[in-house]
C-alpha cells in the first residue's frame, strides 16, 4: 500500500480514495496505479494523458501506456 499527498495544480483537498485491507497490505477497495495518478496531474495541469507525441525518431510514443484520471478529483 502506497499513501500519497498531492497540493498545487488545482488539486482539490481532502478526498480519500480507496482503502486497504485490515493489515495494509493490499488494495481493498478501489486500487489506484501510479498510471491513474499520472493521468490525473498531466489533466490537471491541461495536458492529454491519452495524448500521443513524436519521438526523436519520428516514431508515435503515447503520453502514458494506460491509466485513467482520479474521477473522484476531478
Amino acid at each position: 500500500m502506497v499513501s500519497i499527498l498531492a497540493a498545487g495544480a488545482g488539486i482539490p483537498g481532502g478526498p480519500v480514495i480507496g482503502s486497504s485491507d485490515r493489515l495494509g497490505a493490499a488494495p481493498h477497495e478501489r486500487p489506484v496505479t501510479p498510471q491513474d495518478i499520472a493521468a490525473a496531474l498531466y489533466t490537471f495541469l491541461g495536458l492529454d494523458p491519452h495524448q500521443e507525441y513524436k519521438s526523436v525518431d519520428g516514431r508515435p510514443s503515447p503520453m502514458l501506456d494506460r491509466g485513467e484520471p482520479l474521477r473522484e478529483l476531478m
